[in-house]
């Protein structure tokens, strides 16, 4: 069987779906054993934190070293009803519009030593995927 030097043959290749997935890249972008990443309904950026109830205070869902992997914000000024999930959608959708942040926020994916598997759904109703 002939080795197709684009795979690797041993290391690390992690699956990550909607969080676990921004999780999974931004992993393999700052750990070069992880050799290869299946990323399902990923995010190009950190998001803040999502907490289990209200309100949601500005903080990253990730932490490298004991700090705060930089995330992008939440507009705090935006009241948005629990299981609302088209506001949710709206607020994401327009946050990616701030290319400040989401220079900061992005998941370094360039840095990632394999290949990337990207898979992502037509009608994401949470985020714009």
């Amino acid at each position: 069987m002939e080795h197709n030097k684009k795979f690797p043959q041993s290391g690390v290749v992690i699956l990550g779906a909607s969080r676990g997935a921004e999780l999974a890249l931004l992993l393999a972008s700052i750990k070069p054993q992880i050799k290869g990443v299946i990323a399902l309904s990923p995010s190009s950026v950190v998001w803040f934190g999502l907490p289990k109830e209200l309100p949601i205070l500005p903080c990253s869902s990730w932490t490298l070293g004991g700090k705060p992997v930089p995330f992008m914000p939440y507009d705090s000024s935006r009241k948005i009803v629990p299981g609302d999930m088209r506001a949710m959608y709206k607020n994401i959708e327009e946050s990616l519009a701030q290319k400040e942040a989401v220079e900061k926020a992005a998941i370094k994916v360039e840095q990632i030593h394999g290949p990337v598997l990207l898979a992502s759904g037509h009608d994401d109703e949470i985020c714009p995927a």
